[in-house]
């Protein structure tokens, strides 16, 4: 039995691990136990810390480094400078060469 969790007892791990389809002996369930004790003595120093004005975190960390470059405003070529400079325009399109063969043939 545990100081803090007086429930957990050697039938109740024996019982927990038949459940989970495994068997412990006594010994075994004597070191969980006292694993359980070690665990709950940490948890009493975790319960000792005081966050009555603290806010929750739903990440611990500040991440201060911005890797985007921030964006300018520039103007953009038009469609007639662009079509102006085209080597062959059909119907305010920029004409290019065919590049994937046609196996139908």
């Amino acid at each position: 039995m545990t100081k803090e969790n007086p429930e957990i007892t050697l039938n109740f791990l024996h019982q927990l691990a038949q459940d989970l389809f495994f068997e412990l002996d006594d010994q075994q369930c004597q070191n969980l136990l006292l694993e359980f004790d070690a665990i709950e003595e940490q948890m009493a120093v975790v319960r000792k810390i005081d966050t009555e004005n603290v806010a929750p975190l739903d990440f611990p960390f500040e991440l201060k480094k911005n890797y985007l470059r921030s964006d300018t405003i520039e103007s953009a070529l038009t469609s007639s400078a662009v079509l102006s400079v085209a080597g062959q325009v059909e119907n305010d399109y920029i004409v290019i060469n065919k590049v994937i063969n046609n196996e139908e043939n």
